[in-house]
């Protein structure tokens, strides 16, 4: 998927040149990051490039994040493309399963869930204290 290429060719170098000790890495795909078909292909894909990118950053003494793709209520159809339900959850259970003891999964969708999605009435973004919710629920695991 495109999301893949853009993460790969662009964000991992980014985050190369920018990691040391004092780094949390916090990786947050979206719902266009799945992409359509094969969301266990997918999600390995991804977790295998942060597998080996999050031995390296945490060899520099980063810790790495990877937050779940978010919830939405149901699947919604846009200019021909379908976003499924099903399909994000089954991305994230596949990218759970394949991450390593190096990456810390944080399970926003399920936070997302429990705070009744706080969504705009396109149904995929996040309203803004929703959005807040979500950061401040990042920053306590990472500030753990």
């Amino acid at each position: 998927s495109m999301g893949y290429s853009y993460f790969e060719s662009t964000e991992v170098p980014f985050i190369d040149s920018n990691v040391d000790g004092d780094t949390a890495v916090v990786i947050w795909m979206g719902v266009n990051d799945i992409g359509t078909g094969d969301q266990s292909g997918i999600a390995k894909k991804y977790a295998s490039l942060v597998n080996s990118k999050a031995k390296e950053w945490k060899s520099k003494g980063a810790e790495v994040y990877y937050m779940s793709v978010g919830a939405i209520e149901h699947d919604i159809t846009d200019g021909g493309y379908t976003t499924e339900k099903d399909a994000i959850t089954n991305f994230n259970q596949n990218l759970q399963s394949a991450l390593s003891s190096d990456v810390h999964y944080l399970d926003v969708n399920n936070f997302i869930v429990s705070n009744v999605y706080g969504l705009e009435p396109d149904v995929l973004h996040y309203t803004a204290p929703m959005a807040k919710k979500i950061m401040e629920y990042v920053l306590s695991q990472v500030q753990g």
